[in-house]
């Protein structure tokens, strides 16, 4: 918050202007991170509380006297908050590691088809819990790519998880290449 005014045109006004410019800078940037722990901390709390409330339920009483569906609703609602965590956590690591310059590219040949299928695959729990149609529409005869698999699988997921979250009940996701 610290303003310098000088009104002179030498080196000693070029430097007041200076440091002015980087007073203002560093408050943007200040802001910047208050916004970015502020969301952080709201991604990390929303599933940390979901997973906190459902542990509590499943611990006040012996697993046999709560209902199956209840319990299943429960551990459903514990791994989904789990994988949000982690998925986040992931992501976090992966903005320092471009940030730093460090990411690690390991290219294998990959069957596509194959990797998406599945990816989603892994979402059938999901989209039968919503009654979505999830379906993949990869030629047979895609060539086989060299690709870091990995980080090919996490764009892939993020955009299932996106289209899920925004797919209404009895919706239909299809993925293409």
């Amino acid at each position: 918050d610290t303003h310098i005014n000088v009104n002179r045109k030498d080196e000693i006004g070029f430097l007041a202007d200076e440091f002015n410019i980087m007073a203002v800078k560093l408050k943007e940037l200040d802001q910047l991170k208050d916004d970015f722990v502020s969301s952080v901390s709201h991604e990390l709390r929303s599933p940390l509380a979901a997973i906190s409330g459902y542990v509590e339920l499943m611990t006040r009483k012996p697993l046999e006297q709560i209902p199956v569906e209840k319990r299943t609703k429960a551990f459903g609602i514990i791994q989904e908050s789990t994988t949000r965590l982690t998925g986040f956590i992931n992501d976090i690591l992966d903005l320092a590691k471009i940030k730093a310059g460090r990411v690690d590219i390991r290219k294998t040949n990959v069957h596509l088809g194959k990797s998406i299928e599945e990816i989603v695959g892994l979402f059938a729990p999901l989209f039968e819990k919503k009654k979505i149609t999830g379906t993949v529409a990869v030629p047979a005869e895609l060539p086989i790519l060299a690709l870091d698999e990995e980080k090919m699988k996490q764009v892939v997921t993020n955009l299932i998880s996106n289209a899920y979250k925004f797919t209404p009940e009895g919706g239909r996701i299809t993925v293409s290449a």
